[in-house]
């Protein structure tokens, strides 16, 4: 697990982090979608070469909550070393999830996947209504961008999920 934490972590400080913190200001949408791609890039990669407890999913499900209560998104889209912070903790949650998915029933992982779906709905939903934690004065963004950046997520979780769904069901078809 060490090499591919240790490879993600050196992409996140050279590729990642440099070049989005200049863009996070300009919707909440940018944060989201680039929490999508570490996590998605980790999971896959930690997935194919490591194999851990079960145990190390249940620590990387906080993390990836704890970073987008309302609060805390804000520093992490406000305060540069919080950003960092955000970013490598949401690679090693990643890591932590695909190394030890595999040690999951089917059932479980679609609960899972129920869980993720049900929660970022509900956090475009917050947004499409324009909730006020998550716009300024306690957020760098104004109200007026919340609908449109939740609108956003929406599509780009649906647009995942109906991918994710499409390639169990023909890895399923195909295995059988």
């Amino acid at each position: 697990m060490n090499k591919i934490f240790y490879y993600l972590t050196l992409l996140d400080i050279f590729l990642i982090l440099p070049f989005t913190f200049n863009f996070l200001s300009y919707s909440p949408a940018i944060p989201m979608l680039f929490h999508y791609l570490i996590l998605g890039v980790s999971i896959f990669l930690s997935n194919k070469f490591y194999s851990l407890s079960r145990k190390f999913l249940f620590i990387a499900l906080p993390i990836i909550i704890f970073w987008h209560l309302p609060w805390f998104f804000d520093y992490a889209t406000s305060i540069y070393f919080i950003w960092i912070v955000d970013v490598i903790s949401m690679t090693l949650s990643g890591v932590l999830i695909g190394s030890s998915i595999s040690k999951f029933s089917i059932n479980f992982l679609v609960f899972l996947f129920f869980l993720w779906m049900i929660g970022d709905s509900l956090l475009s939903y917050i947004w499409i209504i324009g909730f006020s934690l998550y716009s300024s004065p306690y957020s760098i963004y104004p109200r007026y961008e919340l609908p449109a950046a939740g609108s956003i997520v929406f599509v780009v979780m649906d647009i995942l999920g109906v991918y994710i769904l499409l390639k169990l069901f023909f890895a399923k078809i195909f295995t059988n």
